[in-house]
């Protein structure tokens, strides 16, 4: 195929899978929602039950995890493309092989920040504690 077929084709093809699955989950919803009428629900219920669930609390460490294993993922890179440059190792796998180390190391590095930020302020929650009961 012609690659300015393909640029074309793309946007239009995107645009319409975009607003076919519109369609398709407004219209599941009404069918939920029309079951659960016929059953004698309230569907207004259902939404009380996910905002309640949207307000339960969260772990205060998520974002901690998340930004270390960034830091981490980010100096795989790094270090990675730095031993390409100057021909150290040049095969395919060094990166993100890199990546996958760092990555990790990161997320061990937010874990003790956090067991350590949880002995000092005597942080007696466990991460997800009442979400053992949804399961």
């Amino acid at each position: 195929m012609d690659p300015k077929v393909i640029a074309v084709s793309i946007p239009i093809i995107s645009t319409i899978g975009l607003f076919t699955m519109i369609i398709f989950l407004r219209r599941y919803h009404n069918m939920e929602r029309m079951a659960m009428i016929e059953r004698g629900m309230n569907p207004a219920d259902l939404k009380t039950e996910f905002r309640a669930m949207k307000r339960r609390e969260r772990d205060p460490f998520r974002f901690l995890r998340i930004a270390c294993a960034l830091v981490g993922v980010g100096l795989g890179l790094f270090i990675g493309n730095v031993l390409r440059m100057i021909d150290f190792l040049d095969r395919g796998g060094i990166v993100a092989g890199l990546v996958c180390i760092f990555g990790g190391g990161g997320l061990l590095v937010g874990y003790f920040i956090q067991m350590s930020m949880q002995n000092k302020a005597n942080f007696t929650r466990k991460p997800y504690e009442e979400d053992s009961d949804i399961l």
